[in-house]
C-alpha cells in the first residue's frame, strides 16, 4: 500500500459518554401446511385476492410459521457440500484494512478505518504530505498499528454527519441524537445544546461540509425547537418568518456566506446570508426543494447546491426520472430573485448528470453512461474545457472541493477497491490518499451491449458488466462446479438502472472462480424483466449455469424474471424484495413510489399493479410456470424500507402454488435496516450460505 519509510500518525477523535444507536443435510422439499385467512380489497367493485395477508402481522400464528420456515432453511442450508468452505474462504478474503474517506480539510485527511473483522468504523485523521513529498504516495493505515479505543454503542451508521471546519482542527459529530464538536489537536470535546438539552440540530444540518464559517471559528446551526433558545454556543440568530421552516442550511465555501433553505406551503426559497452577522444578501424563489444531503427520497424534484464562481451561486438536479428536455443545472446572482437555467454540453448520448462540485472557476459534472462515473470540466457557459480521468468503470463515492483547484476524489468499482485521491486541477496531478487491499485476483471486466430490438436502451440494446477471473484459481479456493457459473445481478429501478459498487463478498465469488455479471435494464419494470431474461437466456446459451439475484427493486425484478422464464435460471436470491405491489404503501412504503409503482387507488395503476407484483402472479398468473428453480427469499426482520411481510407472502404463495415442488426457502438475515448490515461474522456467514445455495443449484424441477 504505502511507500517510503515516514509512517503517518493516526489520532482517533474521541467524544465521551454512551451513545444509543437507532439504526431503523439431505436437502428436504417438505412444505409446512399454510392457513389460509382470505381477505379481499376492492377498487371500483373489482375484488383482489390476498389470502396471505395475515403473515403482515406478528402475532403467534405468523410466528409460527416463520420459526417452521426458518427452520426448514437451516436444515437446508446445513447439508450443502461446499457451505464450509464458503465459509472458510469468506473469512480469510474479508480480513484486510478498509478506509472511506471523509474529508481533506488543512493539512488533514479524514477518514472512517476498519482494520478488518471489526464490527464497527472509527474516525481516524493524519497528516497529509507536504507537497513535492514523493517518498509519501499513500498513507498505510493499515501498518499503523493503532489500537482502536472502544466507544460503546458507536458505529459507522452512528456518525450520521461528519463536517470537518476549513483548517482541519475542529469536527461536528452527530451520535444518533446528539451533536458534538470535537477539538483535533486537545482531544476535547464540546456537547451543542439548547437550554442545557439536546437535540439542537435537525439531522441533515451539517451533511456536506457543514456550515463552519470561513476563518474555521464559529459554527452556524439551527434548533429543532420554532422558538430560539439562548444559547452559549450560539452568537447569531436568524429567525425565519412566520410559517416558514428551514430545511437545510448550506456553506459556501471560501466565503463567510452561508444558504438558508426554507419552506412554508409547498413554497420553497433559499436565503444568502453573512455568516457573521447573518444579515441577508439575497434571496432566491427556487419552485423546488433544496437538499444538502443525498438520502432523501424523491430526488428528482429536488436541488443540490454545488458551490458559487463569484457571486453566481450554481445548484443542480439529478437527471434520474426526470422529464426529458428539463434543465438540470441553475445560477442564481446577487441580483436575481428567481433561479436561471444554463444550457451545457451534453458529452454523451444516454449520458445523465449525477453530481456537480464547483471548483476554482469550473463545474465538475460527473454523468453517469452505463452506470460508470465520467467527470467533466465546464465553464459557467456550459462548454466542456477538460476530462478528469477515472479508472473504468467506477463510480464516485465522494466528490469534494478542497481549495481553488484540489479536488478529493473517492470512488470504487466492480474490480476497483474504495480509494481516495487529491487531485490538483491546475497542474493534473494526483496524490493516493488511501487504497484498500484486499486479496490479490487476475480479473478481466468489460461492457457488453446486448442486442433487443423493442428496449428503450442505447440504440436497442441492454448495457451489461461482465467479470470473470483471466486464469483458474487456486486450488485452495477454488469451489467445485462453479467455473462455468455466472450469477447474474440487477437492480432497474428508479433511475438508477445498473449498480458498480465495489462488494467484498461478490469479489469472494469471482476468487472461487465463479464469473459475474451486472445487468442494467433501462425500461419499466415489465420492460426491464424482458431485457434480464434476454441477457440471462444469451448467457446461457453460451453453455454456461446462470443464477439471478437482485435486492429491493431488484429482488422484484429477478423473480419476476423467474416466473417468465424459470428454466433460464439455476437458482434465485431475492433479498429484501418488494413483492406485493397493491399494497406497498399500506405496508409502509414511500408516498415517493407512487411515480415507479403508480398510485394503488387508481384503477390502471392497481391494474398494472397486479400484472408486475410478484406476489399476484405467483398466486394467480396465467404464466406462473409449473415447476420453479430453488429461491432463497432473503427477509430483514428488522427492515425499515420494505416490510418483510413482502417476502412472507411471496414465499407462502409460491409454496401454494406449487406444493413439494417449490424449493423455496426463508433466509431470515440479521441487522437493523433495509441492506446487509450487522457483525462481520453474521455477513460472512450470510453471504457464505448465499453463494454455497447458488453453487448448489440441483435440478428439483420435473
Amino acid at each position: 500500500m504505502g511507500c517510503g519509510h515516514h509512517q503517518p500518525e493516526h489520532v482517533l477523535l474521541r467524544v465521551p459518554g454512551k451513545y444509543r444507536h437507532n439504526g431503523a443435510g439431505a436437502i428436504v422439499l417438505r412444505i409446512m401446511a399454510l392457513a389460509m385467512v382470505l381477505l379481499s380489497e376492492s377498487i371500483s367493485a373489482q375484488p383482489t385476492a390476498d389470502p396471505f395477508r395475515w403473515l403482515e402481522t406478528d402475532n403467534g400464528q405468523s410466528r409460527a410459521w416463520r420459526q417452521a420456515q426458518q427452520a426448514r432453511t437451516v436444515e437446508m442450508l446445513s447439508r450443502l457440500p461446499s457451505r464450509e468452505q464458503w465459509q472458510r474462504l469468506m473469512a480469510q478474503s474479508w480480513d484486510y484494512a478498509r478506509i472511506q474517506a471523509v474529508a481533506v480539510a488543512g493539512q488533514r485527511y479524514f477518514y472512517y478505518f476498519n482494520p478488518g473483522m471489526q464490527d464497527h468504523y472509527e474516525l481516524y485523521w493524519s497528516e497529509l504530505p507536504a507537497p513535492g513529498d514523493a517518498s509519501r504516495n499513500s498513507f498505510d493505515v493499515a501498518a499503523a498499528g493503532q489500537t482502536l479505543p472502544p466507544v460503546a454503542g458507536v458505529t459507522s451508521d452512528s456518525w450520521r454527519s461528519v463536517s470537518v471546519n476549513a483548517n482541519g482542527s475542529a469536527v461536528l459529530l452527530q451520535l444518533a441524537d446528539a451533536w458534538h464538536v470535537g477539538f483535533v489537536d486537545s482531544g476535547d470535546s464540546l456537547a451543542l445544546s439548547a437550554n442545557g438539552q439536546n437535540p439542537v440540530l435537525a439531522a441533515w444540518a451539517g451533511s456536506q461540509d457543514g456550515v463552519w464559517s470561513s476563518d474555521a471559528q464559529s459554527l452556524y446551526y439551527h434548533q429543532l425547537r420554532s422558538t430560539p433558545s439562548e444559547s452559549a454556543n450560539s452568537a447569531t440568530v436568524y429567525q425565519p418568518e412566520e410559517g416558514w421552516v428551514i430545511e437545510a442550511l448550506l456553506p459556501v465555501p471560501q466565503s463567510e456566506r452561508v444558504i438558508v433553505a426554507e419552506s412554508h406551503q409547498g413554497r420553497h426559497r433559499l436565503t444568502l446570508l453573512d455568516d457573521r452577522s447573518g444579515t441577508q444578501l439575497a434571496r432566491w424563489i427556487t419552485g423546488m426543494p433544496v437538499r444538502s444531503d443525498g438520502f432523501w427520497q424523491g430526488d428528482d424534484v429536488g436541488l443540490w447546491f454545488a458551490g458559487a464562481i463569484g457571486d453566481e451561486f450554481i445548484f443542480y438536479r439529478r437527471e434520474g426520472r426526470r422529464p426529458a428536455g428539463d434543465p438540470v443545472i441553475y445560477a442564481a446572482s446577487l441580483a436575481d430573485t428567481a433561479l436561471r437555467p444554463l444550457s451545457l454540453d451534453a458529452p454523451l448520448e444516454n449520458a445523465q448528470l449525477s453530481s456537480v462540485q464547483v471548483v476554482g472557476d469550473v463545474f465538475l459534472v460527473e454523468y453517469l453512461r452505463h452506470g460508470q462515473s465520467l467527470l467533466y470540466q465546464q465553464r459557467l457557459d456550459g462548454v466542456i474545457v477538460g476530462q478528469v480521468a477515472l479508472p473504468e468503470p467506477v463510480r464516485l463515492d465522494r466528490m469534494r472541493a478542497i481549495e481553488p483547484q484540489q479536488l478529493l476524489l473517492a470512488y470504487s468499482g466492480l474490480t476497483v477497491p474504495p480509494q481516495a485521491t487529491l487531485l490538483d486541477l491546475s497542474t493534473g496531478n494526483t496524490k493516493l490518499l488511501s487504497q484498500d487491499m484486499p486479496p490479490a485476483a487476475d480479473l478481466d471486466v468489460r461492457l457488453e451491449l446486448s442486442s433487443m430490438g423493442h428496449s428503450a436502451g442505447e440504440n436497442g440494446t441492454v448495457p451489461y458488466f461482465v467479470v470473470s477471473p483471466e486464469k483458474e484459481t487456486d486450488a485452495d479456493s477454488q469451489i467445485p462446479d462453479i467455473n462455468n457459473h455466472v450469477l447474474v445481478e440487477t437492480y432497474g429501478g428508479f433511475g438508477a438502472p445498473i449498480e458498480l459498487g465495489f462488494s467484498i463478498a461478490r469479489y469472494v465469488w469471482l476468487l472461487a472462480g465463479g464469473h459475474y455479471v451486472v445487468v442494467g435494464p433501462a425500461g419499466d419494470l415489465p420492460q426491464a424483466v424482458d431485457e434480464f431474461v434476454h441477457v440471462a437466456s444469451a448467457l446461457q446459451t453460451q453453455g454456461n449455469k446462470v443464477s439471478a439475484m437482485g435486492r429491493s427493486h431488484g429482488a422484484l425484478l429477478v423473480t419476476m424474471a423467474m416466473l417468465k422464464a424459470p428454466d433460464v435460471f439455476s437458482s434465485v436470491v431475492a433479498d429484501s424484495g418488494l413483492h406485493d405491489l397493491p399494497s406497498f404503501l399500506r405496508l409502509g412504503g414511500s408516498p415517493s413510489w407512487v411515480a415507479e409503482y403508480g398510485d394503488p387507488g387508481v384503477e390502471q395503476s392497481r391494474e398494472w399493479q397486479l400484472a408486475n407484483s410478484s406476489y399476484h402472479q405467483a398466486l394467480t398468473g396465467e404464466s406462473s410456470p409449473t415447476s420453479l428453480p430453488p429461491v432463497l427469499t432473503v427477509a430483514r426482520p428488522g427492515d425499515d424500507i420494505v416490510a418483510p411481510a413482502h417476502s412472507y407472502k411471496l414465499i407462502a404463495a409460491l409454496q401454494r402454488r406449487h406444493g413439494d415442488k417449490a424449493a423455496v426457502w426463508l433466509y431470515a438475515a440479521e441487522g437493523e435496516g433495509h441492506s446487509p448490515a450487522g457483525a462481520v461474522n453474521a455477513l460472512i456467514l450470510e453471504y457464505a450460505d448465499r453463494w454455497s445455495f447458488l453453487a448448489w443449484s440441483p435440478d428439483v424441477r420435473q
